[in-house]
Formats: structure tokens, sequence, C-alpha cells
């Protein structure tokens, strides 16, 4: 997998079955994406006559050529022949391009069982594209059945040869159990070699290990340089993590005001228990109507971004009239959107519809917690 996206992520880092599914595949399609078939190194009629001649790595280029439109027209029926040649010849690198070919869904002979065989096969000597490619299908369950333990073994040998990413999804399956034994202190190794490669993810996951003394001992104080960098580029885990640090002093001094000011960042994000725990503070600390209100609209974000926690608090407000003016009907309001976040139905618009609220007493004893 590519990793947490900047604008979201998924609690603990552990995904369902299906959503992790969908993101390996889109993380797929990227990585074909951005991939490319490899740049011709000679003009067509020379490698033509090599390849005329048994080379194979010549029939790759020239299947590149016909796949680009480099010194000629583009024909990927040419081309697909060309690269299945070439790989039948032992070059891994055809093997790569064609099992691309056959992964795209634009092409007509879209096929993924075959295109992961391609991959698998393309892994055993080329650079580590098909090894990746190969891993996150077989992860998913593209173009076959799911084999996690094959995913494993093409994570690794496109890890043993620097790729950053594929590291980062080896460590994920070394301390989440997938494909063999637990290997947290393996993990934590694998991690540390992905962050150096430049994979922001993977220096969020290992900070979080350093925070948790998971793989190895506790250290607040470089778990917080790692999710800090982390959340500099936009990772959202990593700046929830590094609010919670802040928060709770775990690398120093307790420091509400910077725990605040991520927390704030991280609900622009879309977080909604991020809005819910700055709306809960600010509502508390408020002495202000203006305060107050400022408060409660980022509480009410925080409903519109499925939060019902939020929901739910704005319901106790306005029904408890606890610094505004009691009102059953705002409060049926709230109501009826927490109940709409949780059957799935929730669009950040009011419904017109009020549902009955609990009565005070009752609402005022449930807790509320940025837990949703």
């Amino acid at each position: 997998m590519l990793g947490p996206r900047r604008v979201g992520g998924v609690k603990g880092g552990i995904m369902s079955g299906h959503l992790r599914a969908f993101t390996l595949f889109g993380a797929l399609c990227l990585l074909l994406a951005s991939a490319g078939h490899a740049k011709p190194a000679m003009n067509r009629a020379a490698a033509g006559a090599q390849c005329a001649a048994g080379i194979a790595s010549a029939c790759a280029h020239l299947g590149a050529m016909w796949a680009s439109g480099d010194d000629g027209p583009v024909d990927l029926d040419k081309a697909k022949a060309l690269f299945g040649t070439a790989c039948d010849g032992g070059n891994a690198g055809a093997c790569t391009s064609l099992g691309r070919m056959f992964a795209d869904a634009d092409d007509p002979a879209h096929d993924l069982a075959a295109a992961r065989i391609l991959f698998t096969k393309g892994c055993q000597g080329a650079p580590p594209t098909g090894c990746v490619a190969g891993a996150m299908m077989a992860e998913a369950g593209a173009g076959g059945l799911v084999d996690n333990v094959l995913a494993r073994k093409l994570y690794q040998l496109a890890c043993n040869r620097d790729s950053a990413q594929a590291c980062y999804s080896l460590a994920a399956m070394l301390v989440g159990c997938s494909g063999g034994p637990c290997a947290a202190k393996r993990a934590r190794v694998t991690y540390r070699r992905a962050c150096v490669g430049k994979h922001l993810p993977a220096c969020g996951e290992l900070g979080k290990m350093h925070r948790g003394g998971v793989g190895g001992a506790k250290n607040g104080e470089v778990a917080m340089k790692l999710l800090d960098s982390a959340c500099k580029e936009g990772l959202m885990d990593a700046c929830v993590a590094k609010a919670e640090m802040l928060w709770a002093g775990e690398a120093g001094a307790r420091d509400v005001s910077a725990a605040m000011e991520t927390y704030e960042m991280t609900c622009a994000m879309e977080h909604a228990p991020s809005c819910h725990i700055l709306g809960q503070h600010l509502f508390a600390a408020a002495k202000t109507d203006e305060e107050r209100n400022g408060a409660m609209d980022i509480l009410a974000t925080g409903c519109g971004f499925r939060g019902k926690g939020s929901c739910m608090r704005l319901m106790i407000v306005h029904l408890s009239g606890d610094g505004v003016p009691a009102s059953r009907d705002k409060a049926a309001l709230w109501f009826t959107r927490a109940m709409l976040v949780d059957i799935g139905l929730h669009d950040r618009r009011p419904s017109t519809r009020k549902l009955t609220p609990p009565d005070a007493a009752a609402a005022m004893q449930a807790p509320v917690t940025a837990s949703e």
C-alpha cells in the first residue's frame, strides 16, 4: 500500500479487508501509471536486427518503441508480442512491461490474472516495480486469490532493491502478522529503511512504534521528531499522534496550546475526533458568547464530518441550555443529525425532519468522547 492519505487515514493503521483491497488496488494503478515502459536505447532497425538474432533485451527495447511511439508509430499488439518474446527469453523487465499492459483497464486485452503472473515473473531480475505490483495484487486478491505469503516475499525482494514503498508495505505486514509470523522488531528496522528512503508515511509509522514501544524501547523524543516531520507534510495520522503526545506531555513538558493548534489543523483535514476534542476544550474554557459560539461552530464542523459525538454534544448544549437559550427544536435537529450519522445517511446538511431527543437528565449522563 502507498500509505495514509494526506486528508484521511484509518484509525490505528488497520484497514478492513474490503477497504484494504480497494486501497491496495488504487495504489497499484498509481504505481503502474508512474512506472512507464523502459526507455529505448537504440533505433527500431538496430533493435529489430538484434531481436531477430535472439537477443531478448533488444526485443524488449523494440517492444517499448512500439508501445511509446518512439522512432515510429504506436502498435500495442506488436509491443505485446515483442514483450512476450523478451519475457520468454528471460528479460524480467519485459515481463513487467507486458504485465503493465495487461493490467491497464483501458486495454482491450485487460487481464489481471495474466498481469499478476507476469509481475511475479518480472520480479526475478528487474527494477522493483514488478515486485511491488505483484505483491499489491497478491495482497488485494486482484487477478487471483489473496496470497499474503507471496505478497510478503515479493515486498521483501523489492525492499532488498531499495524500494521505499516495498519496505513500507513489508513493515506493515511484519507488524500486522500478515503472510507470516509477527516480527515487530524487524518491522521497526524496515520502517526506518523506508523512512530513510523519503517515504513519509513510513516515518509516521516508525514514530508511532517509538511512541508505543512496539518492536523496541519507547522514545518520546524520537517519536515526536518523526511524527512532526510527517505532520509537516500533511499526513493526518501523524498530526493526530503528535497532538496526543503534546497534550499528554509524552516528549517533555505538556503543551496544550501546541496540541490545540495541531488539533485545529487536523480538524480542518476533516478528522471528526479532532474537531470534537478542540470544540469541547474551547467550549469548556469559553468566557464570552463569542468564544462559546466559536466553540459550537467547531463542534458543528465535527458533526458535519460525520462525528456523532459532536452532534450529540450540541444536542446536549441546546437541550440543557448550557450557555445558550434552551431549545428542544434545536436539540432535536442535532439529535437527528447524530442518528443520520449512525445509519450512514448524514450529508453535512441539517435534516428538516426532527426526531425526539432523550430528556435532559438522561442526555447529560451519556458519556461523550472523541472515540467515534
